[in-house]
């Protein structure tokens, strides 16, 4: 279950630095059904929500 864990946060980072928030999100909701008392995931979740709120620089530019 471990590396099931690590595989999802691995990915989910990968995915939070391409912008690809909703998916990632995904794989962090997993990770925390597999390891629920791990903070490593819920604060990517934080992460997540916290980069949500800042304008996409494409769209500010327009």
């Amino acid at each position: 279950m471990n590396a099931y864990y690590n595989a999802y946060l691995n990915r989910a980072n990968y995915l939070m630095n391409h912008t690809k928030f909703d998916e990632a999100e995904k794989l962090l909701n997993k990770a925390v059904e597999v390891k629920p008392n791990s903070p490593d995931a819920k604060q990517m979740l934080g992460k997540i929500k916290q980069l949500r709120t800042i304008p996409n620089e494409n769209e500010s530019n327009k």
